[in-house]
């Protein structure tokens, strides 16, 4: 995946990190967040949701993706980058929520163990 963006030591603690409905994974936020981890030795890694990347080679602002589509994502860079180590997933606003989501719907246990 090509929509990623990761910070830190390549042998840190792995942390996913999503971007809020507003603002994509760039943003000064997620950017200074990102490089304050990896300055603590955690490995960042962040994504933009589908809508945001769509919004970014358009420039048109649209609304989030619906659950599934946001999930679908998430587990998709799960898959990409965890290579069986532990993850610690989170975000800002929505990035946070939707990682809340992902655990109590247990959309998790799609992903191969």
């Amino acid at each position: 995946m090509n929509n990623l963006i990761i910070d830190g030591p390549e042998q840190g603690p792995l942390f996913l990190f999503a971007h809020g409905a507003g603002a994509g994974m760039e943003h000064d936020f997620m950017q200074d967040m990102a490089t304050r981890l990896a300055a603590k030795g955690i490995r960042v890694v962040r994504f933009n949701f589908p809508y945001m990347v769509k919004r970014a080679e358009d420039g048109k602002k649209r609304p989030p993706d619906r659950a599934p589509k946001l999930l679908e994502a998430m587990t998709q860079v799960i898959e990409d980058v965890a290579n069986g180590q532990p993850i610690v997933i989170g975000g800002k606003s929505m990035g946070g929520e939707w990682h809340h989501c992902f655990l109590s719907m247990n959309w998790s246990s799609r992903l191969p163990v």
